[in-house]
């Protein structure tokens, strides 16, 4: 082979790299862009039902006479975010959504029990 060939043959290879590269780089780029637009819609969604849930036991409670039972914002979040995660992954299913659910109860109990630790050193 001669120089001129070993030119172009390296030409379009410094050139393949280069297109790959870039469509390598725009992809990573886009698909960062998107997880964040989906983490920053979960924040929304998780607090809009946060707010709901809060104004509805307060209502509740006004009602009732009753205190309102309220979770944490951190409750409304985590439950999005799971399930966000399994709707990308594409593993929406029966069985993990039990398992979201179960997470939740988890919180629920662990919350409570430490809610009550904390009022009782309150006393």
């Amino acid at each position: 082979m001669d120089i001129s060939t070993i030119s172009v043959i390296g030409g379009l290879a410094v050139s393949a790299i280069t297109v790959l590269s870039t469509v390598w780089g725009s992809y990573y780029t886009k698909r960062k862009e998107q997880e964040q637009e989906i983490m920053l819609t979960v924040l929304e969604n998780s607090f809009k039902e946060y707010e709901f849930r809060v104004n509805h036991a307060i209502e509740e409670a006004k009602n009732s006479g009753r205190p309102a039972s309220l979770y944490p914002y951190d409750y409304y979040l985590m439950h999005f975010a799971q399930l966000v995660r399994l709707i990308e992954k594409g593993k929406l299913t029966e069985e993990n959504i039990k398992k979201v659910v179960q997470d939740q109860k988890m919180f629920r109990r662990v919350y409570k029990s430490e809610l009550e630790k904390s009022e009782m050193y309150d006393s």
